[in-house]
Parts: structure tokens; sequence; C-alpha cells
């Protein structure tokens, strides 16, 4: 993915943009998970454009060099001149408070909101922090995306200790075309923009596939203020973690107000859910599947039945 050879290995942390949508499958769709069910219709499937990245050569930069790692490092983009249009037009965007170079690799950006830099207020309360990745041959891969608890400083050795724990993490592998969000006790994933489920996470072992959805990972405002942002670009996020986070809210208080027996009833389908998934699915799928067929004959015309 580069401009020419002189731009090899530089990478691009930018937030990659494009996305369209599709309408929804059909509600019940066989292909979407088990506790997809309690809140909402089936997943449906989005066209995303190609996620594109821009690289760019380093010259001019106002940075600090580390003689023995070819290390720089800038602060504000100021004194920056942009050999490449493209990154120009990304960066004017997504403006990064900080970055950390190696030679001609860029390693990390940072983002935040910056006084008197309105291009920033996008950032909100979030500080954010893009690592690139790599292949083993130096071709850029991708990023992951991770909430900070405070800004950068000349000890990068710290920057692990600054992540907020419990935050969601946003992976984009660009070579293989998945997006993830995570936290330490679950992820979700997409291909392209086909939403291919949520698992539990245990001791760093992912299980329990079909029992959770990527909608679980909302927690609190944060969680949604941050995925809400994410959605502008990534359009999948906001119909199957966003609506469905909202829908599941929106059901859990009806059935707060509703009778005991409605409440009773949905208890029973949660049990029976969590104790047989698959064989609660079939059941739900037949009784669908009759109910269509004896509507169907029930409105055939006198003497064809």
């Amino acid at each position: 993915m580069t401009e020419n050879k002189n731009d090899k290995g530089i990478a691009s942390v930018i937030y990659n943009q494009g996305c369209a949508e599709t309408n929804a499958n059909e509600r019940f769709d066989k292909n979407s998970k088990c506790w997809s069910y309690r809140y909402y219709g089936a997943i449906g499937l989005i066209f995303i454009l190609t996620i594109t990245t821009t690289w760019y050569g380093t010259n001019n930069f106002a940075n600090k060099v580390d003689e023995k790692s070819d290390r720089k490092v800038i602060w504000f983009d100021r004194q920056r001149e942009h050999p490449s249009e493209g990154f120009a037009k990304v960066d004017e965007k997504f403006p990064a408070g900080y970055e950390i170079w190696e030679g001609s690799k860029l390693i990390e950006r940072w983002h935040w909101k910056i006084e008197n830099d309105p291009r920033t207020d996008q950032f909100g309360d979030f500080i954010l922090r893009c690592v690139a990745k790599y292949s083993d041959d130096g071709a850029y891969i991708g990023y992951t995306e991770y909430q900070m608890s405070d800004y950068p400083t000349e000890e990068h050795e710290k920057f692990e200790s600054l992540r907020k724990p419990d935050a969601l993490v946003f992976h984009l592998s660009t070579k293989k075309g998945f997006v993830i969000l995570s936290k330490p006790t679950l992820t979700a994933k997409w291909k392209g923009a086909k939403y291919m489920g949520a698992e539990k996470i245990s001791d760093g072992f992912p299980h329990s596939k079909n029992h959770v959805h990527a909608s679980m990972l909302i927690e609190n405002e944060t969680d949604l203020t941050y995925v809400k942002w994410l959605a502008e670009r990534f359009k999948f996020l906001q119909k199957d973690v966003v609506n469905a986070y909202l829908a599941k809210k929106d059901f859990e208080e009806v059935l707060e107000n509703a009778p005991e027996a409605t409440q009773d009833a949905w208890s029973n389908f949660v049990d029976q859910m969590n104790s047989d998934c698959e064989q609660t699915q079939a059941y739900i799928e037949n009784k669908w599947r009759n109910r269509k067929i004896k509507d169907t004959a029930n409105n055939y015309p006198q003497g064809f039945q």
C-alpha cells in the first residue's frame, strides 16, 4: 500500500474513511447469533468501502531524535511539511497531538482535544493512542486504538500503564479486512461490514460464542459515546452495536413494566437459552415456519385448498 518505494514502511494510523449501508436481512436469519433473538432481528449485511491508508515521507519535522534508534517525536504537527497531498488531507481531518517515528516508519499517533484547534473537538474527553501494525516484511497491516488515562510523556516505557484497563479497544486489519471491538471479557468481530459474532474471554481464551452479542460491549455512557464516534466512519457499528444496545435498553424498560406473567415467561425463555441455545433457536424457527405455512394456507382462495 505504498505510493512509491521511498514511502514503503510508512504507516498511516489515521482513521480510515468510507462505508456504505445495505438493508437489513430478514428478521430471523439462520446465521444470526442466538442471543440476538432477545433484542432485535437478525444482523444484516452492509457494504463498506475498501479501507485506505496514506503513506508519506518525512522532512522538516519539529522533532526530537534519539540517535541510537533514529526515533523521532513530533508534538502538535508543528513545522510539518506534507510531501503527500493525500496524507495532508487526512491529517487535516484527524490531527495528532503526538507522534512517534522510527526512521521512516510511523509507530503511533495520539489524538485528544487541543485548545484553540476546533478540528480536535471531535475527540471530546478521549485521549486516543493509535499503534500501527506491520507484517514481518514491514508492510502496514492495520492499527489498534487504545483509550488512555493521561497524555503522552517522554517516558515511552510507561505508555502501557496509561491504558484504561476496562475501556473498549478498536482493532483494524487492512490486510484481512477485519474490524474488532474488544474488552478484557468480551470481543466482537466483523469481516468487512458483516457481523461475525461475539465471544466471551476468560484468561485470554475466547468461548461461549452463542451466548453473547456485540451490544454487550457497551456498559456505560463512555462506551456508548466512543462507539457512536467510531460509527461515524464505520457505519455498521451503528446498527450492530449502538442500535442493538438501545433496543435492548428499550426492551428492558418495557419488560420491567410488563405483567408478572410476561416477566416469568421471559425469564423461562432466558433459562432455556442458557441451557440449550441451539435447541431453543431451532424450536423458535420451527414455530415461526409452521406459523407462516398455516397463515399461507388460511389465505388461499376457496377451492384451492
